[in-house]
């Protein structure tokens, strides 16, 4: 044994009895391994559980997110089809609301309109008059 292996085994041991009864044997480290690796364990297991937890929300979540981008969908469908239909009414109640123009001014074209005939007319027959007053005025 060399000088170097002597002082090198003389700081590796305990110098005293106190030293001795602090070191813990290989039974203790054992358990305290074996304690680390049952916490360990619970802990990944715990870890586990929570993921697939998360995983089981994340998969309602994209399955309500699809529901809606699918109802969302419909609904941008079902708008397009009422504009579609209600550009058809507009055309549809302008083109009526001239038919109705037209209509008032051809039932004003045959009414005659008499400039200087007076409000009250001379007695009931107001055909005699009329005839009494177109003679006289043309």
């Amino acid at each position: 044994m060399s000088v170097a292996n002597v002082s090198k085994i003389a700081l590796d041991t305990p110098t005293n009895a106190q030293e001795a009864e602090n070191t813990p044997t290989n039974s203790d480290i054992l358990r305290e391994i074996r304690s680390l690796k049952d916490s360990m364990n619970k802990q990944s297991t715990d870890m586990l559980k929570a993921i697939n937890d998360i995983k089981g929300e994340i998969q309602s979540h994209s399955q309500r997110i699809g529901e809606t981008e699918d109802r969302i969908s419909q609904t941008e469908d079902d708008v397009r089809s009422l504009q579609s239909k209600v550009n058809l009414l507009e055309k549809t109640v302008e083109t009526l609301s001239d038919k109705i123009t037209e209509q008032e001014d051809r039932s004003r074209r045959s009414n005659l309109r008499l400039v200087g005939l007076p409000e009250k007319t001379d007695g009931s027959d107001f055909c005699m008059f009329l005839e009494k007053w177109l003679k006289a005025t043309l």
